[in-house]
C-alpha cells in the first residue's frame, strides 16, 4: 500500500521523461524571470542531515525542490528511484506514525539491492501534527543512514518546534528560509546589467552607507521605476512573472495567494469570519502603533488575548511582522504590554488580503486605486522597510517612543546598531529629523532627498532597499 501510494507521487520512477514533464517544472521553464532560490546550490545533499525549509504559501518550495530533484537526477546521475517526493498534505498520513511507516517502507524497498545514498524530500511537513516524531523514530531505528532528508512547511512554530526536536540538529545551517524576493533580489533577477552596479550592504556605519548609496544612485533611473511595479507585485516569483508578461495582474493570481493564507490560519484552527474582521480593522485604520485592546473593543474577535493569538498565529504563518516598543532604558527587548506595531511581510500578501478583507471584486483595480493616494504610498513603503530590515536584522530591532517615535531602533546584540526613520514625502524639512538628531543621529529614509545634515543621512529609500 505505501509502495502504492508513494508511485502516484514519484511517476518518474516509471518514466524517467515524466519529471521534465511535471507542471512545476513546465512552469518554471516557461517563466520569464527564473529564480533559482539560493539554497539549491549550496546546500549539501551528500551528508546524512535534515534540512528544514521554512517560508509562506506559494513561494517557491515545492518548485525548489522540484529543480533539485531534477539536477540529482539529470546532472548527478542518481537513479530517480532514490529519489522521494512525498506531499504530506496530499497524501495526508494521520500520525507521525504513519509518516515513519511509510517512509520506512519506501527505504526498506529501496535498500533491498543497493545501500546508495536516498534523497528524500517531505513538503508541506507541518500538516502532520508532530512531523518531527515519525523522523525521531527512524533515526532511533537507523534508517536515515545515508539518508539527505529536505522537509517544508508554511508554519513558522511548526517548523521551529520540529526543527528543535529532530535528530542530530548542528545549529541554523540546517534551517533554510525561502521568502518572496527582496527588492534588491527583484532589482538583479528583472536587470541582469545592475548585478555589478549594486554594492552589498556593509552594516550601519554611516560613511560607509552614505558611499554605498551613492553608488545606487547611479543607477536611479532604472531603479526608481522598478520600485513601483514591486509595490504591486511583492517579490513573489508567479506574480512577479504574471506582472511583466502582461503588464497587469489577473484577479486569479490575488485568489491563489489569498486561498493560500486562509489555508493556513483555517488549518491552526482559526475562523475565518474573525481574522476578516481583524484584518479590515488594521487595513482601513492602517493606526501603528496600537493594542490589542483597540481591535478588541472596535470589532466583534472578542477579547484581546483572541486578537493577539491570531495575529500572532498570522505572523507565524508569514502574513505579517510584530513590532514592538523597546525595552526601558533602550535595552533590546520587548515590552509586550506597550503598543505594537504591524507590518505586512510583502505588497502582494497585502494586496490580496485587502481585496478579500475590504470586498473588492477586482483586486487590480483595488490596487491601482490604492495608489493613487500618496499617503498610502509612503504606508507601502514603510511596510516594506519594515520587512526588509526584519529579514537583514532579525527579532532584535523594535520602534522607540518618547514625545515622538521614531521608527525602528536596530541592534547588534547590546549594542544600538542604528536608529532610523521612513518619511516618504515630496519634501523633508529639518523639524522631521529632529527626534533623529535628539538620540545620537541616524537614517531618514525619503523619496528623492538626499543629503547629510549633521549627524542624520537622509536617503531614497529605494536606494536603501536595493541595498539590503
Amino acid at each position: 500500500m505505501e509502495l502504492e501510494i508513494l508511485g502516484r507521487q514519484n511517476p518518474w520512477w516509471v518514466k524517467k521523461e515524466a519529471l521534465l514533464g511535471d507542471f512545476y517544472i513546465r512552469e518554471f521553464e516557461e517563466a520569464s524571470l527564473k529564480w533559482y532560490p539560493a539554497y539549491i546550490g549550496s546546500v549539501n545533499t551528500e551528508e546524512d542531515a535534515v534540512h528544514v525549509v521554512f517560508g509562506p504559501r506559494q513561494v517557491g518550495k515545492t518548485t525548489s525542490f522540484r529543480l533539485m530533484m531534477r539536477a540529482l537526477i539529470e546532472s548527478r546521475g542518481i537513479a530517480p528511484r532514490r529519489v522521494l517526493y512525498f506531499n504530506c498534505e496530499e497524501a495526508a498520513p494521520s500520525t507521525s506514525q504513519r509518516l515513519a511507516d511509510i517512509i520506512r517502507a519506501y527505504i526498506s524497498w529501496i535498500r533491498a539491492d543497493s545501500d546508495e545514498r536516498v534523497h528524500i524530500f517531505l513538503d508541506e511537513a507541518t500538516s502532520i501534527r508532530d512531523w518531527e516524531k515519525g523522523i525521531k523514530i527512524l533515526a532511533e531505528e537507523g534508517k536515515l543512514r545515508g539518508v539527505t532528508l529536505f522537509a517544508t512547511g508554511s508554519h513558522m512554530m511548526g517548523m521551529r518546534r520540529g526543527a528543535e526536536r529532530l535528530p542530530g540538529r548542528r545549529g541554523s545551517g540546517l534551517d533554510i528560509p525561502l521568502f518572496p524576493l527582496t527588492f534588491r533580489e527583484y532589482l538583479l533577477a528583472v536587470r541582469e546589467d545592475l548585478k555589478s552596479a549594486l554594492p552589498p550592504f556593509q552594516g550601519w556605519n554611516k560613511k560607509i552607507l552614505k558611499a554605498s548609496l551613492e553608488e545606487v544612485s547611479l543607477s536611479s533611473e532604472l531603479i526608481a521605476p522598478l520600485l513601483d511595479s514591486y509595490l504591486k507585485t511583492g517579490g513573489f516569483p508567479r506574480s512577479i512573472n504574471q506582472f511583466h508578461a502582461f503588464t497587469h495582474l489577473r484577479p486569479d493570481i490575488y485568489k491563489i495567494y489569498r486561498d493560500a493564507f486562509l489555508g493556513d490560519m483555517q488549518r491552526i484552527g482559526r475562523k475565518e469570519s474573525i481574522f476578516r474582521e481583524i484584518m479590515q480593522w488594521l487595513l482601513v485604520r492602517r493606526e501603528n502603533p496600537f493594542e490589542w485592546t483597540d481591535i478588541a473593543r472596535e470589532t466583534y474577535a472578542g477579547t484581546h488575548p483572541t486578537v493577539r493569538e491570531y495575529l500572532e498565529d498570522a505572523e507565524s504563518c508569514f502574513i505579517i511582522d510584530i513590532f514592538y516598543r523597546i525595552g526601558g532604558g533602550g535595552k533590546p527587548f520587548r515590552t509586550p504590554r506597550s503598543p505594537k506595531k504591524v507590518y505586512f511581510r510583502d505588497p502582494f500578501i497585502f494586496h490580496s488580503l485587502r481585496a478579500w478583507a475590504l470586498g473588492y471584486p477586482d483586486p487590480c483595480a483595488a490596487c491601482e486605486e490604492f495608489f493613487k493616494d500618496s499617503s498610502y504610498y509612503g504606508y507601502m513603503v514603510e511596510s516594506l522597510v519594515a520587512s526588509h530590515l526584519r529579514r537583514k536584522c532579525g527579532e532584535n530591532i523594535f520602534f522607540f517612543r518618547e514625545e515622538k517615535e521614531i521608527d525602528f531602533a536596530i541592534f547588534e546584540g547590546q549594542k544600538n546598531a542604528a536608529l532610523l526613520e521612513v518619511k516618504y514625502q515630496a519634501r523633508v524639512n529639518p523639524e522631521n529629523a529632529k527626534m533623529l538628531k535628539k538620540h545620537g543621529g541616524g537614517i531618514m529614509l525619503t523619496r528623492n532627498t538626499f543629503a547629510s545634515h549633521e549627524n542624520v543621512l537622509l536617503a531614497p529609500a529605494a536606494y536603501f532597499l536595493a541595498l539590503l
